[in-house]
């Protein structure tokens, strides 16, 4: 258990320390989208508590965690002609929503509507220089409508007069007047040393058991942990009361940590909600809730698959296809679903990729486990109750065609979606109907999307999904639209379910975490995997909005689909 808890806080921790990182071109905008008075000093403030690891002490984007290559290089809050280009409502939301891109988490929760407005506003003013602030007191004092955009004659008269751009005024003039507007701007250039909100906290909360019919053990063991990947994790264990309620008391408070409660029970962890030091108070409650284990795999279901394809050409793997499949599956009891066979490992569900596939998922994960073969994975992750999601990313040999043939290891009833981004492409299959116009898939935008085909499957366990690839990877396709073909002109591959169930169940498979299978030539794609697959466990354990986690996941994927189809050939 401690092992699980300081891996998810080193993980985690390192999240919460990395903030605006990120530079996403938005077009600037001067109006506000909130009548609030956003007062510099107290944003410089929560910049220098929580920010400057990452973009320096004076936001030039030269954080220690920077020059340790720890987190992305980013642009500097110094540079004009970048922070022109960003809107203050750009920082208002990526403050609010996050960036997980680079591992920023959202702090929506963490800080009030006027602490985020504030460092927005901070970190958006301090590129203005002395000179570029008395020019635009100049400018607004001469004529306000300059600043508020009424009179373009007048504005370029002055800027002749001044001999800067009609541009450059407009910048200037909406510079002096966010300053003149705001309270606090001399006390936020100068050195802001943070100090610590509190010496020691208390973390209490309750033990509950939320199966029907289900009980708190008497005495249950909780064990807080506190930390980050800079300064260690620590660890505090209890055992709760006859109330099922802990509490500890005097806690070391460190702004830079990050705080969980974890039980075990019934050889399963469970964490309470995530928390950096900056969400948290003198007194904070921090409940966990358990459930019962069923092991009948009966209660699962396949809900939905969401399956996106695109060409990669990587000279350790050749030339193909790379396919990013998004499995959901649904939990209806109020038991948590986990199977552990006499002779293997507990798992929760097995999924078998079409022959010749190669996982791409990253080897030394602690939530998957491979067969030596490479074409099955096993989710060693338990289901609670509700949704819980797995993402597999595996490359399949193609030159000009390919049968994708794979079965389900659980019962079926729900949707699959096939999301093909190379245009040559085609998909034949009977079950399938192709979408006259695309949506956004599970990672991808409907404009990214060249045809997208969508089926509904009843099936059992062992049941098989097939279907037909078709096509050239870098020529057109004659047709634009896909032809049904009958099931019996996709051939399938026989005798493999019997196979693949029995190395399951007899414990075949096996860790591969101390093969590294990915070669250093492909070092960056595997950086984007292993950051996708970061970003799906904070998702599945809660630590992550649902929006924000299909925001973050889909712009990383694209950021993957870039340097794939960079690998191109001429």
């Amino acid at each position: 258990m401690k092992k699980v808890l300081i891996a998810a806080l080193l993980l985690l921790s390192l999240a919460a320390c990395t903030d605006l990182a990120g530079e996403v071109e938005i077009v600037a905008t001067d109006q506000p989208t909130q009548q609030i008075v956003p007062n510099l000093a107290n944003g410089a403030q929560i910049y220098a508590q929580n920010c400057t690891s990452c973009h320096g002490a004076n936001g030039a984007g030269n954080g220690e965690l920077v020059e340790s290559g720890e987190v992305p290089r980013m642009p500097s809050f110094l540079e004009a002609q970048h922070m022109r280009q960003q809107s203050l409502a750009f920082y208002l939301d990526i403050i609010t929503n996050g960036n997980l891109v680079n591992l920023m988490p959202p702090w929506g929760e963490a800080l009030t509507e006027q602490e985020i407005y504030d460092v927005a506003m901070y970190v958006h003013t301090l590129h203005y220089t002395s000179e570029q602030l008395a020019r635009g007191a100049e400018l607004v004092t001469d004529t306000p409508a300059l600043f508020m955009g009424s009179d373009n004659e007048l504005a370029g008269d002055l800027a002749e007069q001044y001999q800067i751009t009609d541009e450059e005024a407009s910048f200037d003039a909406a510079a002096y007047a966010r300053v003149a507007n705001a309270i606090g701007f001399e006390e936020s250039r100068e050195e802001i040393i943070p100090e610590p909100r509190f010496e020691t906290i208390d973390i209490f909360g309750t033990v509950t058991n939320g199966s029907q019919g289900g009980s708190v053990p008497a005495g249950l063991v909780v064990t807080l942990g506190y930390g980050n990947q800079e300064i260690g994790v620590q660890t505090i264990e209890q055992n709760i009361g006859a109330d099922n309620t802990f509490r500890f008391e005097d806690v070391p408070y460190d702004p830079a940590a990050s705080y969980l409660v974890v039980t075990q029970y019934e050889n399963i962890d469970f964490p309470s909600p995530f928390r950096p030091a900056t969400t948290l108070d003198a007194e904070n409650e921090m409940n966990i809730t358990l459930y019962e284990r069923i092991g009948d795999p009966n209660i699962i279901t396949l809900s939905d698959i969401n399956l996106t394809i695109d060409r990669i050409n990587v000279p350790s793997m050749g030339t193909g296809l790379v396919f990013t499949q998004v499995n959901t599956y649904t939990n209806d009891s109020d038991r948590i679903y986990l199977a552990e066979p006499e002779d293997s490992f507990p798992f929760s569900v097995v999924v078998d990729l079409p022959p010749g596939s190669r996982i791409l998922n990253d080897p030394n994960s602690q939530r998957y486990r491979f067969t030596e073969e490479g074409t099955t994975i096993v989710d060693t992750d338990p289901m609670p109750p509700g949704e819980k999601s797995n993402q597999i990313v595996y490359f399949v040999p193609y030159t000009d065609g390919a049968v994708i043939d794979f079965p389900v290891y659980t019962r079926m009833i729900g949707s699959m979606q096939v999301n093909i981004l190379p245009e040559t492409i085609g998909l034949q299959g009977e079950a399938f109907t192709i979408a006259e116009e695309p949506v956004a898939s599970a990672i991808m935008s409907a404009e990214e999307i060249s045809r997208q085909f969508n089926a509904d499957y009843r099936l059992s366990f062992g049941d098989r999904i097939v279907f037909n690839l078709d096509g050239n990877l870098f020529e057109r396709v004659a047709s634009e639209n896909a032809t049904v073909v009958s099931s019996d002109q996709l051939v399938p591959i026989l005798g493999i379910f019997g196979v693949i169930a029995i190395i399951v169940i007899g414990g075949v498979v096996v860790f591969l975490r101390s093969r590294n299978t990915a070669p250093a030539n492909q070092a960056l794609i595997d950086d984007l995997l292993n950051r996708i697959a970061d970003l799906e466990a904070q998702h599945d354990a809660g630590h992550i909005n649902h929006d924000v986690f299909q925001r973050e996941r889909t712009k990383l994927r694209e950021q993957l689909r870039v340097l794939m189809r960079n690998e191109q050939p001429e």
